[in-house]
């Protein structure tokens, strides 16, 4: 397994604009993923990316982000099959 550091805010950010935010599976995993990385200091850069979503609603935004468990285990699609990914936002250094 190889070591990362943490993306720093900034960063996140930027790397948050080049996702969609209109998928709702992926808009939970990427929160999960932001609250697992960074604890509640995540929900700012989170809630920033997903007011690019059509459907957003900043009630539901805040509803989730409490929802979320940090180090859950998420599904995301791959080519081919289903995939297990840990909610984590982290670069390889």
């Amino acid at each position: 397994m190889s070591q990362h550091d943490p993306l720093t805010y900034d960063e996140l950010r930027l790397a948050l604009q080049y996702i969609p935010a209109d998928d709702r599976e992926t808009w939970v995993n990427v929160g999960n993923a932001c609250k697992t990385e960074y604890g509640d200091d995540g929900f700012a850069a989170w809630d920033e990316w997903s007011q690019q979503a059509a459907s957003y609603k900043a009630v539901d935004a805040k509803s989730v982000w409490r929802s979320l468990t940090p180090g859950m285990c998420a599904w995301v699609p791959s080519s081919s099959s289903r995939r297990p990914v840990v909610g984590s936002v982290s670069a390889a250094r």
